[in-house]
């Protein structure tokens, strides 16, 4: 506590200390305050879509020119020197262009009123007919006399209207056979030489949306990404499937998409085996832009799924917006990063990759992990129940095959295999031709007496002579 000579107390606390706590302090929560908005904004999920932006500016690079270099450069050549002299030849006639423009207008109009005028005559008829059926219909002649009258009026001056709009329409076509005279083969060539260059404007405007223009930074820069971002969440609500949370069920809600962007699109297929693109521009840019490891990583997010004619597309018998992801390969329909998506790797060399590249380990509190890809033809049971094969899914198969022939549903409680029939004959009346001690032998080993048993071997093994 501060006092003066006179022992009077001024402030409880040091007030210069005070300021250098104050100051330091605002500093910390202005730092604190960039970190949040730092650490919500840069999030894990939007550099795998960044990624993707520059993979797609790359391959429509690629693909516009080769468009260009497939067009016909003789022919183009040819169409715009044509193109040329129309105009010249237009332009000795221009006067008398712009008169014919003008009058086309003014007919354009005298049409319009024209073609009104006979559609509402044509209209008050029409229910001037129907007045008159219902007159005569009622027994009201008196009234249906005074409604022929009506339509024969009618029909006079729809008469009228009709020979004025026929006036009016030959007119406009006589303007237009002189606008056709002296505009020549302008847009006949200008349509021709559109279909040559279609697919190179089409790539061109595809491209203008991946550059990093300063209208699409703009919006996806910090506390501004909620201006139409063009990195941002994307996906798919499929209410035909739930997700059980105790007590109530709510949709999937599957945002895969975020990061595997080209899932459902032709043109990124990969080697699965050797992870890299078929297209070879495409695998030598993945080899140059990434490390071995991540490339890896980086050419299976960026893929086409390796079945579309099955999976994803519109066309597919499992669309994306219907299906979706999780369906098929489970894992946390909201998950938006690599370890709360509950990805499984398929090996350990897939784990220390992910590992190193993602800091992966298992999420535990979710029931239902990815499959590994090995066994991912095991979702396709969920829905095709009742069959005795799935196309496509010969894992699947053979496991059915299996289960049936040898008999795992004998002691194994299977779903949808309760009724299956035992695999094994009947042992009613086992005692009547086999002796005591050989069913032992032959229960305790079945492949010691016949090598092709199908019977497993339930005695013996490692994991029941443990101690535990």
């Amino acid at each position: 506590m501060n006092s003066d000579k006179r022992g009077f107390v001024d402030f409880v606390y040091n007030v210069d200390k005070l300021n250098i706590v104050f100051a330091l302090s605002s500093v910390a929560l202005a730092i604190s305050v960039v970190w949040m908005i730092w650490a919500d904004y840069d999030r894990e999920w939007k550099y795998f879509q960044r990624e993707a932006i520059a993979f797609d500016r790359h391959k429509t690079q690629v693909e516009l020119e080769a468009a260009n270099a497939a067009v016909d450069k003789d022919q183009l050549s040819a169409v715009d020197a044509e193109a040329k002299e129309v105009e010249a030849k237009i332009a000795t006639r221009n006067a008398e262009l712009q008169a014919v423009q003008a009058g086309l207008e003014v007919i354009r109009g005298q049409f319009y009123i024209a073609d009104q005028n006979l559609k509402f005559e044509k209209a008050e008829y029409d229910v001037a007919k129907y007045q008159f059926e219902e007159a005569q219909h009622s027994n009201h002649p008196e009234k249906a006399a005074a409604k022929g009258e009506e339509i024969a009026e009618h029909e006079r001056r729809m008469a009228e209207f009709r020979l004025i709009l026929e006036e009016v329409e030959s007119r406009q076509n006589d303007g237009k056979a002189r606008l056709e005279d002296i505009e020549g083969r302008r847009k006949e060539l200008e349509s021709k030489k559109g279909a040559m260059l279609k697919q190179t404007a089409l790539l061109e405007r595809r491209l203008n949306g991946l550059l990093p223009i300063f209208e699409n930074e703009f919006r996806n820069m910090p506390m501004l990404d909620f201006i139409s971002p063009t990195v941002k969440i994307r996906q798919v609500v499929l209410g035909d499937l739930q997700n059980d949370i105790n007590f109530i069920t709510v949709p999937k809600v599957d945002r895969c998409i975020t990061c595997h962007v080209n899932i459902d699109r032709k043109g990124y297929e990969i080697d699965w085996d050797l992870a890299t693109f078929e297209e070879e521009h495409l695998a030598r840019y993945m080899a140059e832009t990434y490390e071995e490891d991540e490339r890896i990583g980086m050419t299976k997010v960026l893929a086409s799924h390796p079945d579309l004619d099955l999976f994803t597309t519109s066309g597919s018998p499992h669309p994306l917006d219907v299906t979706g992801c999780t369906g098929c390969h489970l894992g946390r329909d909201r998950g938006v990063t690599f370890v709360n998506a509950v990805h499984v790797p398929s090996d350990d060399e897939e784990r220390t990759r992910w590992e190193k590249l993602y800091h992966y380990h298992q999420l535990h509190h979710w029931d239902t992990p990815m499959y590994p890809t090995r066994y991912v033809e095991q979702s396709c049971s969920s829905c095709h129940t009742g069959v005795a094969s799935v196309p496509k899914a010969e894992k699947l198969n053979r496991g059915i095959h299996l289960i049936k022939t040898l008999g795992c549903a004998g002691c194994h409680k299977i779903q949808g295999y309760q009724n299956v029939r035992k695999a094994g004959p009947s042992l009613t009346r086992l005692s009547g031709k086999l002796q005591a001690d050989w069913v032992e032998k032959w229960v305790r080993d079945p492949r010691g007496f016949r090598p092709s048993a199908k019977m497993p071997k339930i005695f013996d093994l490692q994991n029941v002579n443990s101690p535990e």
